[in-house]
């Protein structure tokens, strides 16, 4: 058996253990150099420096407003100021009457006079009659025969048109419509200055013949 003293059981260093320790301190004081650079180098960085703002424009507000000519607009377009046509004239010739016995007769022959209205003391002349419609012949007279004259009465305005009229004297009632509607189509010189609608001249009377070949 061997016995062992307070002596042989103190701890100690030997010289491998001391290199091992010196060796593994150097390292570790490297490595922590080492990371202090890198995290120097990632926390420094050259930033560029800021563009130099440009200086503000100077805005100058004028409440002047210069004069200049007009443009006139090439889209805009022209008006046509052209009258129109004159409206077509219809003829309504009268049908015969259901049992009625119609005959063919030569085309009617109609004239007519317009007569002024004179008093002693005034003349009054009448517009010149630019337009003319011939009555149509009714067909019950031309169908019989029948020859006749019809006196009618109108006033005209200052827009040409004759209005007011109204049979004086007439020898059936077939001419008197005829006549009538004749004479509500004419038209004379219109009289510039006044209203269209007002009477320029009043009892004009015309007398309308009916009579055939």
């Amino acid at each position: 058996m061997t016995a062992y003293s307070p002596a042989d059981a103190r701890p100690g260093l030997s010289a491998a253990g001391l290199f091992r320790f010196l060796v593994s301190a150097a390292l570790a004081m490297i490595i922590t150099a080492c990371l202090f650079l890198l995290m120097r180098a990632l926390i420094h960085h050259d930033a560029p420096p800021e563009p130099a703002a440009a200086p503000a424009p100077d805005i100058v507000i004028s409440f002047d407003i210069p004069e200049h000519e007009p443009v006139p607009n090439p889209l805009t377009p022209e008006i046509d100021f052209t009258p129109p046509p004159p409206r077509p004239v219809i003829d309504r010739t009268a049908q015969a009457a259901p049992g009625e016995q119609t005959m063919t007769l030569p085309a009617p022959v109609i004239a007519y006079t317009v007569e002024p209205i004179a008093t002693p003391q005034i003349t009054l002349s009448i517009p010149q009659l630019t337009g003319r419609v011939d009555p149509v012949y009714p067909q019950r007279e031309l169908s019989r025969g029948i020859e006749g004259t019809c006196v009618v009465r109108y006033d005209i305005l200052a827009s040409g048109r004759t209005a007011n009229a109204q049979v004086l004297a007439c020898d059936s009632d077939g001419f008197a419509r005829a006549s009538l509607a004749a004479v509500a189509r004419w038209t004379h010189a219109s009289q510039l200055g006044w209203p269209g609608d007002e009477v320029v001249r009043r009892g004009v009377e015309t007398r309308l013949d009916f009579q055939l070949e």
